[in-house]
């Protein structure tokens, strides 16, 4: 199964240029293969969330989707040079939702603003696929997959 926004199932990551205009912040400490790592592990995500998805498996597919959406959104603030203050490097839940949000979007407006719900949209679908007890609807699971096939479409149209 390809990829929409890749045509080929795997990206070509060898062409990977962060713009100058995104590297404002720690710029010295951005590194191209961080964020080429990040967008890798969620093109697999995301293929992975489809598999999910044309095998009925939706608590799966809405779990793989949103970290195809989370790992993209890392490497966003990678491309642009935000990093976690933790002293490990951690990236949160949180902290990725409100920087990606709050500063990509929001201050930079290097999305749009139809992407500022995704992450939190996608993230409570998933703790309901993996927290409780009712499974996910087909209809669930596609909307998420959806969210997030165009989600990492943005991101990488603008770290690429």
């Amino acid at each position: 199964m390809s990829l929409p926004f890749c045509g080929c199932g795997s990206p070509a990551w060898d062409s990977i240029q962060v713009p100058l205009h995104m590297m404002k912040e720690h710029s010295a400490e951005v590194t191209v293969e961080e964020a080429r790592a990040y967008l890798s592990k969620a093109v697999e995500s995301l293929i992975s969330a489809q598999a999910d998805s044309v095998a009925a498996r939706y608590n799966s597919c809405a779990n793989r989707a949103y970290y195809a959406c989370f790992q993209a959104a890392v490497a966003a603030l990678l491309a642009a040079g935000i990093r976690p203050a933790s002293p490990r490097g951690e990236w949160s839940h949180e902290f990725v939702q409100s920087q990606f949000n709050g500063l990509l979007i929001t201050r930079r407006k290097l999305y749009p603003i139809t992407l500022r719900r995704v992450l939190r949209d996608t993230i409570e679908v998933r703790e309901k696929a993996d927290y409780t007890p009712s499974p996910l609807s087909a209809r669930v699971a596609t909307r998420v997959l959806q969210q997030a096939q165009d989600f990492v479409r943005a991101i990488q149209e603008t770290v690429l």
